[in-house]
């Protein structure tokens, strides 16, 4: 059995710790934790693109180049899918926020339309009864 290349650890150690960091992350769900998040996503898709260029600079220097460049490309396939992942996540909590925020934009709106209507209704009501109260008496 030949020796795994390095950068298999790596990758090894990225798609390990990447779910934490992205759960960590982007809890709090303000638009500067979301922008790091998404930083960080982008860096470790350059990373891993970077590392599958070496992998397969690696691969061209062994005898069984077509074996290595299948391993290589599986596991960045892998890495990419759980980058992909989390950045689904991503775009789920930030649609979330942004339907929570409409949300209460309407909640908003509903509760001045009813404040508004009540005045309104309170002003018909009193200037009903005064114009009611200064009109004469019906005589009998």
């Amino acid at each position: 059995m030949r020796p795994a290349p390095h950068w298999l650890s790596v990758l090894a150690v990225l798609a390990c710790g990447a779910p934490v960091l992205a759960q960590s992350g982007a809890d709090d769900g303000t638009g500067k934790d979301i922008a790091q998040e998404r930083q960080r996503i982008d860096l470790e898709r350059a990373a891993q693109q970077a590392q599958w260029v070496q992998a397969q600079q690696d691969c061209q220097k062994r005898f069984a180049v077509n074996d290595c460049l299948r391993e290589s490309r599986q596991l960045q396939q892998q890495a990419l899918q759980e980058l992909r992942r989390q950045e689904l996540r991503l775009n789920d909590l930030v649609r979330q926020q942004a339907a929570a925020a409409a949300r209460q934009r309407i909640d908003v709106k509903s509760a001045d339309g009813r404040q508004r209507r009540s005045n309104l209704e309170a002003a018909v009501d009193a200037a009903a009864q005064p114009a009611s109260a200064m009109s004469p008496a019906p005589r009998p």
